[in-house]
């Protein structure tokens, strides 16, 4: 449809849009509304009688019943998309709207609409009160006034830093400065840098007389002194307030400066030359060191004189102005820079506000090498934040912003870091602030050379240095190049690729992202391997080169999870380790869902097993370029001999379908690892078959007990683990269901008879370990102990600071439940409460949460905190030991969930009693458990 005639195609109708999805839980009247405003139709927010047409489709029964009822046409979305292509108005008869309501589900359905509703964002501009409270403060955050004597205008800083003062009368009192110069004989006051020789331990101080300066400084009349030095975005340098030119004069000669048009004050800029070797400052340096200095509250006005300098003092002076403009510009480079990102012009315009009255920063568009703040108004990962986390800088929301004008004062940034969407910014700016020189990431340090399209978006420039910033060298032709970023239609050499710009910016996320998983996971090796002093023997050969492989394993405790680490450090590919897991734990609070972001992927062991959803996932890896180590646990659950129903109902399924009978494993499940191998096929090296038993775990008479849990593994109840590493090409697997099925069983078998070896051998010196060669593979400590000094030091402010201590307990409140709405916001239908899978599984945990911090705030808002407090810890207690049992398959957990959530509950509950807050008392009692949570998932997870 042309531009010319589109506001003239639907002129005369006037419209009712009420459209929404199959399901009626998502409206989608939004896109055909503005198709309806393009082509000239007025459209009406409710159905009144001034309406001709309603676009309907599954929407409400009473707007169809009102439009039946007074004659109006209903339309369907297909005429208004007509309408909009043909660019003409079609016959409203040849596109009807249906309204199924034979269908006695969909009749009685109610609309329930799960998308955000679409009021705006509380600003100072559509909120008044927000705006009167800004505004206050931004008027009592005044520019700290100069600080003026009454002896001298002369303020000199221990840096030898000159800060002007606005605020005297100048005129009036130079003209009294030099009357009593010409009558006492005396000079000029002291410069910085003389100032600095008094102090000097020779303790050598010079008379007033012999002072070697004369400096003719002066200011513009119009400029405003108290304003900061900001270069706000879109404004060019040289058009900004606040900039002062500074020279030096000529200190051989004496002689009055002629200019050209009208006389200005003697407070106006001028240049100052020095007469061995001219130095000259850039407009913009001088103007960033104006607001350096001024921002930290030195001021100092040198006055105008006119005197003779001793001849054989003149060389001195020189050098002694030289050193201190040197240290002037020195000043001026380390001129701190601030960049805005995701923010909406009222939220810059409160930033710029902020920053010009605490001063400290220049506020630039572009992340760059003196910036050290990105203010982000979203979480949106920007080219910005890239770029500040490559260069290591600190990630902040607006809030910082805020409670800094509120403070009046810039204040720790801790607390309002985005750690949370951006996690690896916390590390990098931490490897920054540790790096000798300057810091360099390696991200594309094995990638070859990279040839960036001038069609790319983002810009070229903005993708070549990130590019370079992460260690990856780039090209000026793409004959040189081995990579091809954005889209490219001339020759390219053979063998090179062509990626998106998307590849760029993903596959950065995804390495820092990999560093920072790998900074905790070594953590918990140290607690695990080192702290323990258990003994690893692996037989077999693990390659050294990292690999993308899948890893299979048998599984038999909840410590099967921190083997599959302790083999992926030894390549050194602990980064990237992702897991297949059961649906059930995506409710542990923060690793449920940090789990999910990190490439793990949740699978139901029933029949309603996703197999879109996993795919989706696994291709959004593989197409970002990130390395892959999949850890899967064919067998579903765990073995423990204990278990006898498990067992038999594993032996007689195997039975049913013709297969081997299986004694120390289960049999295994073949849908995930076959979806698996077969979407990632191209994107694997390998798959590696590994098989675990725990030393220790035979009993006197020689029958197998079930394997230690993470709290026994720290306990030291495991001596000795043997690994059998097996690596399978992954050509040698077979693509077909079928086969993949007697594949993955063969190599099940095969496990089987290796740990009938490990346990049954009647040979003694055979039993407790494999056949063949096994190899002791400890772990050096140092590849351990700097996460731990790393983590250690990061999670004091935390625990030290109040805002920490709230960011903690809020972050522990609230990941559960976002993780769930994360992991179910395409399934949030009203009728999923019914839904018997459901009720069976730790889902209930997320309700659980909800649920006992409500009830405990009710209980205590009706002042019976003490008697709530053990109910609700006896209730939120049961909801988390059953998770525990859920993910230990040990019951003495469920003893201990139950009692130690009592008595916590009841403790805090009656000490917030006691003080008289009876709403926190409530509250406390329905948060106690989460500590108690916690707790356990520190040592299990």
């Amino acid at each position: 449809m042309t531009t010319s005639n589109s506001c003239s195609v639907l002129k005369d109708v006037v419209a009712y849009v009420d459209v929404w999805s199959s399901d009626k839980t998502a409206n989608y009247s939004k896109p055909f509304i503005q198709q309806l405003q393009e082509m000239g139709a007025q459209v009406s927010k409710t159905f009144n009688k001034q309406v001709t047409h309603v676009v309907f489709n599954n929407g409400h029964s009473a707007t169809w019943r009102k439009a039946k009822k007074s004659g109006v046409r209903l339309v369907s979305v297909l005429w208004v998309g007509r309408c909009y292509d043909d660019g003409v108005r079609v016959d409203e008869e040849l596109y009807p709207a249906l309204n199924d309501e034979s269908n006695p589900v969909l009749k009685n359905k109610k609309h329930r609409c799960m998308q955000p509703k679409d009021s705006p964002e509380r600003t100072p501009e559509n909120d008044r009160r927000m705006k009167k409270k800004l505004d206050k403060m931004m008027k009592d955050l005044a520019p700290k006034q100069p600080l003026v004597t009454d002896v001298s205008p002369i303020i000199i800083d221990e840096e030898s830093g000159i800060v002007y003062s606005p605020a005297l009368k100048r005129s009036d009192y130079m003209a009294q400065r030099l009357k009593d110069m010409k009558e006492k004989r005396e000079n000029l006051s002291p410069t910085a840098s003389q100032m600095a020789e008094s102090r000097s331990p020779t303790g050598l101080k010079p008379s007033l007389g012999s002072t070697p300066t004369i400096l003719k400084l002066m200011y513009d009349q119009s400029d405003d002194d108290s304003s900061a030095s900001v270069a706000e975005p879109g404004c060019s340098p040289d058009k900004e307030e606040g900039r002062t030119q500074v020279d030096v004069t000529d200190h051989g000669r004496l002689g009055k400066r002629h200019r050209k048009g009208p006389e200005k004050p003697w407070l106006s800029p001028c240049q100052l030359t020095e007469d061995s070797a001219a130095l000259e400052l850039q407009k913009n340096s001088v103007s960033a060191l104006s607001h350096t200095l001024e921002s930290r509250g030195n001021e100092c006005t040198v006055a105008a004189g006119l005197t003779e300098l001793p001849s054989e003092d003149e060389e001195n002076h020189n050098k002694q102005v030289s050193l201190s403009l040197q240290k002037m510009v020195n000043k001026t480079k380390a001129m701190r820079t601030l960049v805005m990102t995701s923010m909406p012009t009222e939220k810059q315009h409160t930033v710029v506000q902020v920053v010009k009255a605490l001063g400290g920063f220049s506020i630039v568009d572009r992340v760059c090498e003196s910036t050290t703040h990105v203010v982000s108004g979203g979480h949106r990962r920007t080219l910005n934040i890239l770029l500040g986390i490559a260069r290591g800088c600190w990630i902040l929301s607006f809030e910082w912003i805020l409670w800094c004008l509120e403070q009046r004062q810039w204040i720790p940034e801790e607390p309002y870091e985005l750690s949370d969407h951006f996690p690896a910014a916390q590390m990098c700016r931490l490897q920054r602030h540790l790096s000798a020189g300057e810091h360099q990431q390696d991200l594309f340090q094995g990638q070859p050379a990279m040839f960036v399209s001038q069609h790319s978006q983002p810009p070229t420039q903005s993708l070549v240095e990130l590019i370079q910033l992460c260690g990856g060298t780039v090209c000026k032709t793409v004959r040189q190049a081995g990579i091809c970023i954005g889209r490219y239609s001339g020759r390219r050499p053979e063998g090179s690729r062509i990626l998106s710009e998307q590849w760029v910016l993903a596959r950065v996320y995804h390495k820092l992202d990999d560093r920072l998983y790998s900074i905790y996971q070594t953590m918990v090796l140290f607690f695990f391997e080192n702290y323990t002093g258990v003994e690893i023997v692996i037989y077999g050969d693990i390659p050294k080169n990292k690999e993308n492989v899948i890893y299979l394993s048998n599984h038999q405790c909840t410590a099967d999870w921190i083997i599959a680490d302790m083999l992926a450090i030894r390549q050194s590919a602990i980064g990237h380790v992702r897991y297949v897991l059961k649906d059930g734990l995506k409710w542990l609070p923060l690793y449920g869902w940090y789990f999910s972001q990190h490439g793990g992927i949740y699978v139901k062991r029933s029949a309603k097993f996703n197999e879109g959803a996993m795919k989706k996932k696994l291709l959004s890896q593989t197409q970002s370029g990130a390395p892959m180590y999949l850890v899967i646990f064919p067998e579903g659950t765990r073995y423990n001999p204990e278990l006898k129903n498990v067992i038999a109902d594993s032996q007689a399924f195997a039975t049913k379908e013709g297969l081997a009978v299986l004694r120390h494993t289960l049999t295994p499940r073949m849908k995930a690892s076959h979806i698996a191998i077969e979407t990632m096929k191209g994107h694997l090296d390998a798959v590696y078959d590994v098989t675990v038993a725990y030393e220790g775990t035979l009993d006197a008479s020689g029958q197998r007990r079930p394997a230690p849990s993470m709290p026994e593994f720290l306990c030291k109840e495991c001596p000795r683990v043997h690994i059998h590493f097996d690596r399978v090409d992954i050509k040698e697997i077979p693509p077909e269901p079928v086969f993949f099925r007697r594949w993955l069983h063969e190599r099940f078998e095969i496990k089987d008879r290796l740990l009938t070896d490990f346990y049954e051998s009647e040979d003694a010196d055979k039993i407790c370990r494999f056949p063949g060669e096994g190899k002791p593979s400890p772990l050096n400590l140092s590849k351990t102990i700097p996460s731990v000094m790393i983590l250690g030091g990061l999670t004091l402010p935390l625990l030290l600071t109040e805002n920490g201590r709230k960011l903690y307990v809020r972050t522990w409140v609230f990941g559960t439940l976002l993780g769930w709405l994360e992991h179910n916001r395409e399934q949030l239908l009203p009728l999923s409460f019914l839904d018997s899978s459901f009720t069976m599984g730790v889902d209930w945990i997320g309700f659980g949460y909800a649920a006992a911090i409500a009830f405990g705030g009710f209980m205590g808002y009706k002042r019976k905190a003490s008697v709530m407090s053990l109910m609700a810890g006896l209730v939120f207690g049961g909801l988390s030991a059953y998770g525990a049992y859920n993910i230990s398959n040990d019951p003495k957990d469920i003893k201990v969930s139950l009692f130690a959530s009592g008595v916590l509950s009841l403790v805090m509950g009656m000490r917030y009693k006691k003080s008289g807050k009876i709403l926190p008392a409530g509250l406390m009692s329905g948060l106690s458990l989460l500590m108690v949570f916690r707790l356990l998932l520190l040592i299990m997870v």
